[in-house]
Formats: structure tokens, C-alpha cells, sequence
């Protein structure tokens, strides 16, 4: 499974049409995840990218628990 090509497709999906904008809700914390295709993704799917995402590396989850966790869910 290959994570970052993914995560990448999902921050795209953010709502936000620039990579500075994408960028700018990552910083503030501000997902939206009620605008498309967020409302058909799983909400599996969408705890994994919030997890991904926790600006805190000792919490923030590492490529290895993802794969660990997620890659056969």
C-alpha cells in the first residue's frame, strides 16, 4: 500500500483549490469534511486522514502504524 500518494489525494479533497490553501487548513486544524466527495468517503477513511494529520509527531500516527492498522481494513 502506498500512504503519501493517498494522503495527497486526500488533503486535494480538503476543499481547498491551491496547495497553499490546502496547505493553511492543515495548519489551523480546519478539515472540512462535509463538502464533496468527503460525504461518500467512509468514515473509517476520514478518521485515518484526521489522525494522519495531528500536528503533534508524538501523537500523529507513523507511516509504519498506518500500515500496521489500516492497509488491510
Amino acid at each position: 500500500m502506498i500512504i503519501w500518494p493517498r494522503v495527497i489525494y486526500a488533503l486535494s479533497c480538503l476543499g481547498s483549490e491551491t496547495e497553499q490553501g490546502i496547505f493553511e487548513q492543515v495548519l489551523k486544524g480546519e478539515l472540512d469534511f462535509e463538502s464533496e466527495p468527503w460525504p461518500n468517503i467512509s468514515e473509517s477513511a476520514k478518521d485515518l486522514v484526521r489522525k494522519m494529520l495531528v500536528r503533534d509527531p508524538k501523537t500523529r500516527l507513523t507511516a509504519h502504524e498506518v500500515l500496521c492498522e489500516y492497509a488491510y481494513h
